[in-house]
């Protein structure tokens, strides 16, 4: 009995300190028209869309500027966006869409890559063959 009732006063001391040890975040949701197209950010491949990335939380009521993104097809399309989002509330969670230009040619490659994800066929973020493709553009 004695062991529980240590237990029950250490409990609501335990629930302080794990609330204070997470750092809250907000986050934001890339994602892309054909879909799967890679993500960078400061020229580093982060991933395939949809991709969601967190940072520490920002004050309630204030404007945050994310990196600018960079999406990268398969076709060498390539789309940028740069936002600054007002975060309302605290862990806010914002989804923004990355459309490929509809003037760039070949976007039958890209929805073929794109069913290819779908299908598991690519799951490294890099499919064989698309890294020459990429290098070619610049984009790596």
């Amino acid at each position: 009995m004695k062991f529980l009732a240590f237990i029950g006063y250490q409990l609501p001391l335990l629930l302080i300190i794990a609330s204070c040890s997470s750092t809250p975040s907000t986050s934001i949701t890339y994602d892309t028209v054909p879909k799967h197209g890679y993500i960078y950010s400061n020229g580093e491949l982060m991933g395939l869309a949809p991709l969601t990335v967190s940072t520490e939380d920002h004050q309630v009521g204030k404007h945050y500027s994310f990196n600018e993104i960079t999406v990268n097809w398969p076709s060498g399309a390539i789309a940028t966006f740069q936002g600054e989002f007002l975060i309302e509330k605290p862990r806010d969670h914002f989804y923004v869409i990355i459309e490929r230009p509809e003037d760039h040619p070949d976007i039958e490659i890209d929805n073929s890559h794109a069913a290819r994800v779908r299908m598991g066929l690519i799951t490294s973020g890099i499919a064989n063959g698309d890294r020459q493709n990429f290098v070619n553009h610049g984009s790596l």
